[in-house]
């Protein structure tokens, strides 16, 4: 009888689909606020899974910890997520869920948004001090933020405009009204 007992549990584990969790992929996710700070309080993900999975739904969630569950419930049906965050750093979690009710493996996405700009004291050069002329191509600027010192723009590589008689750029920072 035990004998029976293994070979109705082998039989039904070789009949499986693309139920295990090995055989769900992690889905690949797709936000403009993955690797980079975004500026926008409005964060949007889609996201698939590479190959082919019986998926009947997703289990999601969105916090503030890089590696969290999101659990084996289905909190949503499309491929999609959008909401409000505020600043910070928050992680969106999400894993496939097949329609027998076994989880895949899990996506963890770091969301990064900062609506605010620091108020920049002053913008200074060495490499082109103000009032002065260069024929240099590299320009860096360095920002003063209040007490902390930073580079805003470590280098810029101007083209070379020799023969479109441009002889100068102006830079500005958003701050001041203009883009630079």
């Amino acid at each position: 009888m035990a004998t029976g007992v293994l070979i109705v549990v082998a039989l039904t584990l070789q009949g499986m689909s693309a139920a295990a969790v090995d055989e769900i992929p992690a889905p690949v996710v797709w936000t403009d606020a993955s690797d980079a700070w975004v500026t926008t309080s409005w964060v949007s993900a889609s996201w698939a899974i590479e190959g082919e999975a019986d998926v009947a739904g997703w289990a999601v969630t969105v916090d503030q910890e890089p590696a969290s569950d999101p659990g084996q419930e289905i909190t949503q049906l499309d491929p999609y997520w959008s909401s409000w965050l505020p600043d910070g750093v928050h992680w969106l979690h999400l894993r496939a869920v097949a329609s027998d009710g076994t989880a895949g493996a899990i996506a963890h996405t770091r969301l990064a948004l900062d609506t605010l700009a620091p108020e920049v004291d002053s913008l200074t050069s060495e490499s082109h001090p103000a009032g002065e002329a260069s024929t240099n191509r590299t320009v860096q600027l360095s920002a003063v933020d209040a007490d902390v010192f930073y580079l805003a723009y470590p280098s810029w590589q101007v083209p070379d405009q020799s023969a479109t008689g441009i002889f100068a750029y102006r830079a500005t920072t958003p701050t001041s009204g203009a883009t630079p």
